[in-house]
């Protein structure tokens, strides 16, 4: 969306610029300009008119990273809302890596893909400007020639081999995966090659006729399904340290003259396969040694946005890069020196190919030519009225404008809002929609420019609205049953019970083809389950412990079924008639938002997603119903549950009603205090905590304030539900992990809610078969994505080293953000203690474990998170609930011995605050460990978003889920039958209960004499067909199997008769399901349709493509008997689903 209220504004300071400085005109001239009076927030705004007259790239330079990042977002920002500047996809960013000056290990392969991405950008002539910081720019780069000439360009039309292309992209770095999910992976799948570009958003599938290039789409990693053709690709390496096209010899010559042990480091490293820890040899690797500088033509344009920070930078930089090298030679860590790897920032502005400096803020040099503008940061916040009222008045008295930038869709609710608030300056206020932060008044031009986030006090980053996906029907919904086995993997088939997965089998029967599923069970006995009933077989879970085979025909296994599903229908029961009991009982009626709510919600520090709007959209909902609402927030860790709470508690007190949060530890209790008086603050809101930190007095005191109305928001553990705790006005109870609270307290806690609103938090995820059939008794939201600002976690696996602990938290330290060590061995975490204060003395360490006092534990949690010191070195109770924004480093030794679901949630306590987080998993300094915890670590590294991949550990994280709703005594059941029969039997007794078993799809038995299954040689991986399978035969609508079809084609290309057959038969048990017909033979060509939904009146009329109709009784069930006209198989299929329809219609 481009809109122009600003276009005139940003020509007007480009003018008074050019008119004082000519910076555009005097292209002859080599000069320095100093742009003076500019608040920070107003640089990326003086940099865009700089901007708009400049034919040639401009170079954006900042002190910091952090600063960089900024000022490319913000300058996005304007070029989308005025049309004359640069488009937004030519404004480009080239970070720094990641990594401390000479760091042991090689840059994560996400950084290195971004700033590859960067230079190709810039060396095709398409980047206009280009933003980066003083550690990125003084740093020597791969030369523009090396490459691109290691880039593969692809476009549709070319002719490329494929055996040369797969060679090619080895080359590169990528890593040949069974499905291309992260970058730097690809997949082969016959004449189909998936390839996930670093530094690109969505990986592309490139598909072949023989040789030549067919057609190039992207696709969603998550569904696989293509999302938009593209002409063209370029495939660029993923790695920065690139060998195609270079003298070695000549490169180890001159890591030879530097000294002996260098050439024999680099020789070293040369010989090794992929070439790991070859960055920072770049420099010498190459003839000439590159900065960014050189990927550009010359007449460069440089504009410094704070010259006196960015000279102060390059000083302590150099410094830390001598002395972190010095500290690496002491260690005898071999490495090239500073002088060969980095420049600074004197050499860079002087380079040749820089012919205009701008710095913006006045800079004490001789010869510059100076403009003082006449500016001012404005960041005024909605409740200092008097301000806003005397800039509104002033800037329309003199010509100019207020511009106010919202990245909210409701428009009208915010000029509402401004009514009520500002009602004398709301008809001077132009609203655009715009991420843009502003925060800034320019005299010269007659221009204010704010945001609803600096208005409100909230975040600073544009709030996306993030595109609806295209989900097939059905799986979009919460988290899904993550069922796929693997060959040899334990299972539960429906009713054979427990036995082993070993493998598809394809069965010649009669004249027909078809694939069966082997299953193994006790005494080597097997069954062979055709493929159409393979969603009764399950991948087992529900026990730690293997469990034991049964025997086919034995009734030990329908003795455990029929004992689990009468507990199911127990379960179910009670679930039941606590949903009837809450739909009978009458609540209070909250009213419709107020202004102030609009206020707080635009007052959010972060994006919300659009999960987390659904979850608060239903909750008010549900609050202005007379009905009382009962609702379950589900969430991963870090997904924005207490945002919801907070928004639902300031609803609940602006109707003049009480909210109580009962959480349960202290530490939570505490830290819920501080989040919730820190959002409040701009509100005569109260809010208090009861706990055992506070004095005996101090909690009487707040008690007596609750009883009396004096209090609206009271926080506590189970302390709120002694008898002495008394409400005023009690409207709304937020429990935060119910599960965790015992039995006598949860009795209390039904007499304290009755006929008040409810909230239950759960970090855990609810199974999908579960969801379904839940959604209709309990009210679930499902938080289930990540914010829109968490960056992706660098997740590294290190050796045991006190030289990669030191570089871990250094970095953090460095940038002032705090480090989480986990160490989960209470006996030996002292010495891990005494290790680390050893090692880093300037360093700040206190250690936490569950064996501590509660109190002296909570204080230590309190300290932490009020930045008292540095590093906690805690066993793994930082688990679930502590939520530090400044903790962005976590170190997590022995992690070989933990399990992916805790791996996942201990990683989710980083990353909080939209900052780049990182996760180190270390492991022994020496010696082996299992291939199966090998392969856990690598999910983990590979997978370094939240929320993205985690089926193993979302698997474990279900059943703790299912505990929370169904009660803790279902894990008895659950391992006798398995996690996944066990809850299908809950979720048909409780639909069953609710009168809504019918709509299940009936079991249809279709045998005909066609070949219907998923040859070898189309998806050659077992476990990708066993997943088809599966997922068609548990279809209920033709639209998921149409679904599937669209999949399969974009997957792995055109499908064969046998796989067509395989869908249309999928289409025809739906279809007979709707029709009412139980039975579908074949015999001699004839075919024969059994079932109650057959009769004369519904076969009136002439069906196309068939003879010999003959309708008749067999035993008490009608039959319909034809004969198709067709020979063709696949036309045979489209007869009777012909005949269905028409069946189904009549």
């Amino acid at each position: 969306m481009r809109v122009e209220p600003l276009s005139e504004y940003i020509a007007l300071l480009s003018e008074i610029i050019e008119n004082n400085l000519s910076i555009c005109s005097d292209n002859e001239c080599e000069r320095n300009y100093a742009i003076s009076g500019l608040p920070r927030t107003a640089r990326p705004f003086a940099t865009s008119a700089i901007s708009l007259n400049h034919e040639k790239p401009i170079v954006v330079l900042t002190a910091t990273a952090e600063e960089a990042t900024t000022i490319h977002r913000e300058l996005r920002e304007y070029s989308e809302v005025v049309s004359t500047l640069a488009r937004p996809e030519t404004i480009v960013l080239f970070p720094p890596w990641e990594l401390m000056p000479y760091e042991t290990g090689s840059p994560h392969q996400d950084v290195m893909g971004d700033r590859l991405q960067c230079l190709s950008t810039i060396a095709s002539g398409e980047a206009k400007m280009i933003v980066t910081s003083l550690p990125a720019i003084t740093q020597y780069i791969t030369p523009p020639d090396i490459l691109s000439g290691s880039i593969i360009e692809i476009g549709v039309g070319n002719t490329i081999p494929l055996n040369q292309l797969v060679s090619d992209l080895i080359e590169l770095g990528y890593r040949q995966e069974g499905l291309t999910i992260v970058p730097g992976t690809f997949a082969i799948r016959g004449g189909i090659v998936d390839v996930y570009v670093s530094g690109e958003k969505q990986p592309v599938r490139i598909e072949f006729f023989g040789d030549e290039v067919e057609s190039i789409r992207r696709f969603n990693p998550s569904t696989q399904m293509s999302t938009s053709h593209i002409k063209e690709i370029n495939v660029i390496p993923t790695r920065e340290a690139l060998t195609r096209g270079v003298d070695i010899e000549s490169a180890l010559k001159r890591a030879y003259a530097v000294s002996d042990d260098l050439g024999v480091r680099m020789e070293t490293i040369l010989a090794s396969p992929d070439y790991e820890n070859l960055e920072p040899f770049i420099p010498i690797l190459y003839e000439k040694t590159t900065t960014l500088l050189d990927y550009l033509e010359d007449d460069i344009t440089l504009i410094v946005c704070s010259a006196e920070e960015t000279i102060r930078e390059n000083d302590e930089l150099h410094l830390i890069r001598w002395q972190r090298y010095e500290s690496a030679v002491s260690r005898g860590d071999i490495m090239p020196p500073p002088s060969h790897i980095y420049t600074d920032i004197d050499e860079i502005l002087h380079n040749k190919q820089v012919r205009k400096v701008v710095y913006l803020e006045d800079v004490k040099k001789k010869g510059l030519l100076k403009l003082t503008l006449n500016a001012s940061k404005w960041g005024v916040s909605i409740k200092d009225t008097k301000t806003i009222d005397r800039i509104a008045y002033k800037t329309v008295r003199d010509g100019g404008s207020i511009i106010l930038a919202t990245d909210s869709e409701d428009t009208d609710n915010l000029i509402n809002t401004l009514n009520t608030l500002l009602p004398r300056s709301s008809p001077y206020i132009t609203v655009i929609r715009s991420g843009l932060m502003g925060g800034f008044y320019i005299d010269d031009i007659g221009l204010a420019l704010t945001s609803t986030r600096q208005l409100f006090g909230g975040r600073t980053q544009k709030k996306v609205k993030t595109p609806k996906k295209k989900t097939p029907p059905d799986i979009g919904t919460p988290i899904r049953s993550y069922t796929q086995m693997d060959i040899n993997d334990i299972c539960v088939h429906e009713d054979y019970g427990i036995g082993v997965f070993r493998g598809l089998m394809l069965i010649r029967t009669g004249g027909t083809l078809s694939e069966y599923a082997v299953l193994e069970y006790a005494n080597e006995s097997r069954i062979y389950v055709p493929v159409e009933d393979t969603n009764k077989v399950f991948k087992y879970t529900g026990s730690e412990v293997s469990p034991a085979l049964d025997r086919p025909g034995s009734r030990a296994w329908e003795r455990r079924k029929k004992k689990a599903q009468k507990k199911a229908g127990e379960v179910a029961e009670r679930l039941v008639r606590i949903y009837a009991e809450r739909k009978i009982s009458k609540g209070y009626a909250f009213g419709e938002d107020k202004p102030w709510q609009y206020q707080l919600e635009e007052s959010f520090e972060y994006v919300e997603t659009e999960d987390q709007l659904k979850a608060i959209e239903e909750i008010k909902k549900d609050m202005e119903k007379s009905v009382p609402m009962d609702r379950l927030v589900c969430g991963d860790v870090g997904f924005g549950k207490t945002e919801v709470a907070i928004r639902a508690s300031f609803k609940a007190v602006l109707d003049g009603k009480q909210v109580a949060v009962l959480v349960p530890t202290t530490i939570l209790s505490s830290q819920h205090l501080t989040t919730f008086r820190r959002r409040l603050s701009d509100f005569p809101i109260t809010v208090e905590m009861v706990s055992r930190l506070n004095p005996p007095s101090k909690n009487r005191e707040i008690l007596n304030r609750l009883a009396l109305g004096g209090v609206d928001i009271i926080i506590g553990t189970h302390r709120l539900l002694s008898k002495d705790v008394r409400f005023a006005d009690l409207g709304l109870v937020i429990l935060d992990e119910e599960h965790r609270f015992g039995v006598m307290q949860k009795e209390r806690l039904k007499e304290m809610t009755k006929g008040v609103e409810v909230i239950s938090m759960s970090a855990t995820p609810i199974p999908r078969t579960l969801y379904l059939a839940l959604s209709d008794i309990f009210d679930i939201s499902n938080i289930g994505t990540p914010p829109e600002e968490r960056q992706p976690i660098y997740t590294y696996i290190r050796r045991f080293s006190k030289d990669v602990i030191r570089d871990a938290i250094m970095r953090e330290i460095y940038r002032g953000g705090q480090v989480y060590f986990i160490h989960n061995r209470v006996q030996t975490i002292g010495g891990i203690h005494a290790m680390l204060e050893e090692m880093l003395p300037e360093v700040r360490f206190r250690v936490a474990h569950g064996q501590m006092d509660e109190i002296e534990l909570t204080r230590v949690m309190t300290d932490f998170y009020e930045g008292r010191f540095d590093c906690l070195i805690s066993s793994a109770i930082v688990e679930s609930g502590i939520d530090n924004p400044m903790v962005n480093t976590i170190i997590i030794n022995r992690a070989d011995r933990f399990g992916l679901a805790q791996l996942h949630q201990l990683r989710g306590r980083v990353g909080r605050g939209g900052i780049q987080a990182y996760c180190y998993l270390l492991i022994p300094s020496s010696g082996h460990i299992s291939k199966t915890a090998q392969m856990r670590l690598e999910t983990v590294r590979d997978t370094t978003y939240l929320g993205g991949g985690f089926s193993l550990a979302l698997r474990d994280l279900e059943i703790r889920g299912a505990g929370n709703i169904l009660g803790r005594e279902q894990s008895g059941h659950i391992a006798s039958v398995g996690f996944e029969t066990y809850m299908k039997m809950i979720a048909e007794e409780a639909q069953k209960m609710l009168g809504k078993l019918k709509e299940h799809k009936r079991e249809v038995k279709v045998s005909l004499d066609i070949n219907a299954y998923i040859p070898e040689m189309y998806i050659p991986d077992q476990k990708s067909r066993l997943s088809i399978y599966r997922q068609l035969a548990d279809a209920n609508k033709i639209e998921e199997i149409e679904y599937l079809e669209n999949l399969m084609s974009d997957m792995y290309g055109e499908m064969p008769d046998e796989v067509k057959c395989l869908t249309r038969v999928a289409h025809i048990r739906v279809l007979a399901s709707e029709a009412r017909i139980e039975t579908i033979t074949e015999d001699d060509g004839l075919i024969t349709l059994i079932g109650d939904g057959i009769s004369s009146e519904k076969m009136s009329g002439r069906i196309e493509g068939i003879t010999d109709t003959m309708i008749g009784v067999k035993g008490r069930a009608p039959y319909l008997m034809f004969k198709p006209t067709v020979e063709d198989n696949i036309e045979k299929l489209n007869t009777i689903i012909s005949v269905l329809k028409h069946l189904i219609e009549n």
